[in-house]
């Protein structure tokens, strides 16, 4: 409950808390479901994403497993992803089972459409964060680290000039 910030017993008759049991291994991260006006719905990463109904306690795929099959991605190459502005789909930073490559791939969620937007990065969990219509990525490229910028509101989003770091960047939080 992010008003009282306790958690929710999901079953008052029943000692202890109550988890929602989702279809994927390893949750990675949560968004808000830009679907549910009502902010009772996330979307969490696990081998594809779920749309998990907090109030219901059930889950069910946004992003199937299959659909990142479809690019050669396995459930457990995901690392990080994003809600695009318009809430129509997600951005998913994931490995290309060479564990530290990796490349951004769009997915929408009211339809099947899947790309590969841009590959050879170098991430890792949680380097991904969209900022307006501003997508960053943390390139931890060992030559040239960098906070990559790409511009949403070009098809295909268009890439702006990197921030160069001191150091590898592995993480971006958006604080707001």
């Amino acid at each position: 409950d992010l008003t009282t910030q306790q958690p929710i017993d999901l079953d008052p008759a029943t000692d202890g808390p109550q988890a929602i049991e989702l279809l994927g291994p390893w949750p990675k991260q949560i968004r808000q479901d830009p679907a549910d006006t009502t902010g009772n719905t996330a979307l969490v990463l696990t081998s594809g994403v779920e749309r998990v109904d907090l109030v219901a306690g059930t889950s069910s795929w946004a992003v199937t497993p299959e659909r990142l099959a479809a690019l050669d991605l396995d459930g457990f190459d995901v690392q990080s992803f994003a809600v695009a502005p318009d809430g129509a789909s997600v951005y998913i930073v994931a490995t290309d089972g060479m564990f530290p490559a990796s490349a951004l791939h769009q997915f929408g969620l009211a339809d099947e459409s899947a790309t590969t937007t841009t590959t050879g990065l170098t991430t890792s969990e949680k380097a991904l964060e969209i900022l307006g219509t501003t997508l960053w990525i943390a390139d931890a490229d060992v030559d040239a680290p960098r906070l990559r910028n790409f511009d949403l509101t070009q098809s295909p989003p268009s890439e702006g000039d990197p921030t160069p770091t001191p150091a590898a960047p592995y993480l971006l939080l958006a604080i707001p």
